[in-house]
């Protein structure tokens, strides 16, 4: 008699768990990430402002300004891929020396926000990414 309260209290327990497990699954759905972002991307020596529009049909676009007046502007893809977003872009800036370069971010979501890596700029480091939804 013993061993069915306690299975209850187990099973009371347990329950609360099964949602939140669902729910961190599915996190990164398109239609959560579909839209305009904002936030900035800081290395070791410098941070720039960053915008980018994630589109319905995988594509994005978007662009960076630099502290130096610089602006870098990006076309690409992304995807999905597991809990972790997988950004490929080439950066059209004329006037810079990177222009035509291709790039990369890894994105992860922190809550609202995504945080992650863009890849590494010579001299300065690696980049840190924080973007959150525009309003």
């Amino acid at each position: 008699m013993l061993i069915r309260p306690l299975l209850a209290a187990t099973l009371l327990v347990l329950l609360p768990l099964g949602p939140a497990v669902t729910a961190s699954a599915q996190e990164l759905d398109a239609k959560w990430l579909v839209g305009k972002w904002w936030g900035i991307g800081r290395t070791n020596v410098a941070q720039a402002d960053y915008e980018v529009e994630f589109k319905e049909d995988g594509t994005l676009e978007g662009g960076s300004k630099s502290p130096y007046g610089i602006t870098y502007y990006r076309e690409g893809r992304w995807k999905i891929d597991s809990a972790t977003i997988l950004v490929e872009f080439v950066i059209d800036s004329p006037r810079s020396p990177v222009h035509g370069r291709k790039g990369s971010w890894t994105l992860n979501r922190e809550g609202e926000e995504l945080r992650g890596d863009g890849g590494r700029v010579p001299g300065a480091g690696s980049i840190n990414i924080t973007l959150r939804r525009a309003k």
